[in-house]
């Protein structure tokens, strides 16, 4: 079986390696770069599922997850296959999955279940042969929302407290298609509170778009092509699109958020919403920041210290 290594570009050491499959040119739709295919159409075999991509890195404990990335189903998946899946053993999957219960191109997860447990199943599917971004937030509480190209279309609630449960075989793949950009937070990201069939907000709004910029050249990225100098990319970029800033009011805000919301959260047991609730207006203006720049600029929100990687604002003279 060939091997292929799959580098981590989150910085946090946990490269993949693909068994079977291969990478190939994502075509137009994907702005020509590499994807992975992943061959595991049981059309005629049902035991054609040893395509994969094993994540390596420490294991990682927890209650909530964020999982996204972009897939594109082909041929015929096997039931519950894993897209994101941890596949320690038979009674420990979660993630991810595709064809839940055996429902051709639905999108489901598991948590802690087995592979002769029923799947939850959202009750939505995705296209054959087309590209979609899917994004699944898990919460501590039980409840998952599920988001397709950057909709709030559904969400399931398991009725209990979910259990704190160990990703250590982390798996991409095993279902018949191909999939690109893959992420994968130990947290559950902000969605801005929307109501169902309508586009998310802040974090995942955030992930969804910053994806689509990998692909979609904007007017501003292609002057880019032509900057020649930092002060001319300033000046045709109107600064760097960029989510929240670490400048010095962010920082604040971010230190009144631990001390304020975080704290009690730990203290009392509680989720951040009960946590928010507990405080005055002042207390809770005390821990927002303006956002600058990006899709969300000039919004207020919680300094969560999320996607703070660029120090300071960087604009056009």
């Amino acid at each position: 079986m060939s091997t292929y290594n799959i580098p981590d570009e989150s910085g946090n050491n946990r490269d993949g390696t693909l068994y079977g499959g291969k990478i190939q040119d994502g075509g137009e739709t994907r702005g020509y770069k590499n994807v992975a295919r992943l061959d595991n159409d049981v059309g005629e075999d049902e035991t054609n599922v040893n395509d994969y991509i094993e994540v390596g890195g420490e294991p990682i404990s927890t209650n909530a997850a964020t999982i996204g990335c972009w897939v594109r189903p082909e041929g015929e998946s096997s039931s519950t296959a894993g897209i994101v899946l941890n596949n320690t053993s038979d009674d420990n999957l979660c993630g991810i999955v595709l064809r839940p219960n055996d429902m051709a191109l639905s999108l489901g997860y598991v948590w802690g279940t087995s592979t002769e447990n029923y799947d939850y199943d959202f009750g939505i599917t995705i296209e054959k042969d087309e590209w979609s971004h899917v994004v699944v937030i898990i919460y501590p509480s039980g409840l998952a929302r599920l988001f397709v190209n950057n909709i709030y279309v559904a969400s399931h609630d398991t009725g209990y407290v979910r259990e704190i449960k160990t990703f250590d075989n982390l798996e991409i793949g095993r279902f018949s298609g191909m999939v690109d950009n893959v992420v994968f937070y130990s947290d559950t990201l902000d969605y801005g509170n929307v109501e169902i069939d309508q586009p998310a907000k802040y974090d995942v709004s955030y992930l969804y778009k910053e994806d689509r910029a990998s692909f979609e050249t904007t007017p501003e990225e292609t002057a880019v092509t032509k900057a020649t100098t930092v002060e001319e990319f300033k000046k045709l970029t109107q600064g760097i699109r960029f989510y929240y800033m670490q400048d010095d009011d962010y920082v604040a805000a971010h230190d009144k958020y631990l001390e304020y919301t975080v704290k009690r959260m730990n203290a009392h047991t509680i989720f951040e919403k009960d946590a928010i609730s507990m405080q005055t207006t002042e207390q809770i203006n005390e821990q927002k920041t303006e956002i600058i720049g990006g899709v969300d600029s000039g919004v207020r929100a919680f300094a969560r210290a999320r996607f703070r990687t660029i120090p300071g604002e960087i604009v056009p003279k």
